[in-house]
């Protein structure tokens, strides 16, 4: 199975660099609870809540690809430029 990831980019006032989203089934548009978004190579990384959502403090990494992972769907990974980037 596949997932597409719905990203949006939030900047901060302080400065942070975030990027929130929610994770969905491409089969059937059901949110994908529980999957692994973290920064590819580090140890920075959250869990979606079971709305398919999450929120990632991407500061410290600002031109890492970002890694989507769920059990039962294939590994998406997300090139990250430290700028919007919005998958559909």
């Amino acid at each position: 199975m596949f997932f597409p990831a719905l990203l949006f980019w939030v900047h901060s006032p302080l400065g942070a660099q975030i990027l929130e989203g929610e994770i969905r089934s491409a089969d059937h548009g059901e949110a994908v609870s529980h999957a692994t978004v973290f920064i590819d190579g580090t140890f920075t990384g959250t869990t979606c809540d079971s709305a398919g959502q999450f929120r990632l403090d991407v500061s410290e990494h600002p031109r890492k690809p970002v890694i989507i992972q769920a059990l039962g769907y294939k590994t998406l990974v997300v090139p990250w430029e430290g700028r919007p980037n919005f998958l559909r």
